[in-house]
């Protein structure tokens, strides 16, 4: 699992470094809640990237099933995290919102300590890890993408878009990849369980534009659930506070 922020090094080019250094440290501390509450382990962050990892320490079942729901509810947090940044209005931000792209791959990796009597970490190696890295190269703005290995796994509980294939740097054969827009996700905390047979609830990162009478305000579809009585109950976060009565 990586994440990292589209265009960074553009951005923190226009901005005063105490700026930035503010920006990261608050993105870090949303992202690494979302990781943690869905019992991830982070590997490390780099620059503006976070890598992290599920099955490696602590409960090793049903891993991919809350590393996936992990990055939707980050693409979310992320959404919230640039609307709230803006109302404070502490720091000088970038003409554009924070964005980020996740990738994410599943399979056996090397875990243990890495490095020399000098400086030694603990981290994962392998090429599963490899492979994370250069999905999460090919996703852009607000994009997940997960690859075939784990669309496998979480498929019965997902909705995805299936791009086409992509070359990857040192990877043989074009890369089969999913964009990750929605999933059911398991409980939070103990055993997991499998994908219901009628949808109770299904956890979304899908970009929208509201048409109002006047203006067009962007928001994100975070959540299908449904209704009391019948019907679906649709839940949006949008970028400015609208009047309860608008159309």
């Amino acid at each position: 699992f990586l994440s990292d922020i589209v265009g960074f090094t553009r951005m923190a080019a226009k901005m005063r470094p105490h700026d930035v250094v503010t920006l990261l440290n608050r993105y870090f501390t949303v992202m690494q809640e979302v990781v943690f509450r869905r019992g991830g382990s982070i590997d490390k962050c780099a620059g503006d990237q976070i890598m992290a990892h599920w099955g490696v320490l602590g409960d090793p079942h049903e891993f991919t099933a809350r590393g996936a729901p992990a990055a939707v509810e980050m693409q979310i947090a992320l959404f919230a995290f640039n609307r709230d940044e803006a109302m404070k209005q502490e720091i000088v931000l970038p003409s554009e919102p924070v964005a980020q792209g996740i990738g994410l791959n599943s399979g056996t990796v090397c875990a243990g300590n890495i490095g020399s009597d000098r400086k030694i970490e603990f981290t994962v190696i392998g090429d599963t890890v490899n492979v994370a890295a250069r999905v999460e190269a090919m996703a852009g703005r607000t994009q997940t993408f997960v690859t075939e290995q784990t669309w496998q796994e979480i498929g019965p509980r997902a909705l995805a878009i299936r791009m086409p294939d992509m070359p990857a740097k040192n990877v043989d054969l074009p890369v089969r990849v999913y964009s990750l827009r929605g999933i059911v996700p398991p409980p939070e905390a103990g055993p997991a369980v499998p994908a219901p047979e009628k949808l109770e609830e299904l956890l979304l990162a899908l970009p929208c534009t509201l048409r109002m009478a006047k203006a067009r305000v962007t928001g994100m579809v975070t959540r299908i659930a449904p209704a009391h009585g019948a019907g679906w109950r649709l839940t949006i976060q949008v970028v400015i506070p609208l009047p309860v009565d608008a159309e």
